[in-house]
């Protein structure tokens, strides 16, 4: 349920290998936001998910901005941090 509301919003199912899932949507600028679970290993639930935003040429160190359900100062849920990274991924935010 939580994928079709998401592929709304363009998401689409990616597997990452290993039998691992998650929810990925890249824009025209290379810029991309992916969304997992906490462990990064399945598509997200209402209560355990991860949202990374990167930018274009990410290259794994720095600069990207995340989310976790789970965080002390994560005072916000899935819909808000997917909206917010869409937003910082498009420049926006």
């Amino acid at each position: 349920m939580l994928d079709n509301i998401l592929a709304k919003e363009g998401f689409e199912v990616e597997h990452t290998g290993g039998g691992c899932h998650l929810l990925s949507l890249y824009l025209p600028s290379g810029a991309y936001v992916w969304v997992s679970s906490q462990a990064g290993s399945d598509v997200p639930t209402w209560e355990d998910w991860h949202v990374g935003v990167y930018p274009a040429e990410w290259d794994g160190d720095g600069d990207a901005m995340l989310f976790d359900a789970w965080a002390d100062d994560c005072m916000f849920g899935l819909r808000d941090a997917v909206a917010i990274a869409i937003a910082r991924a498009k420049g926006e935010a």
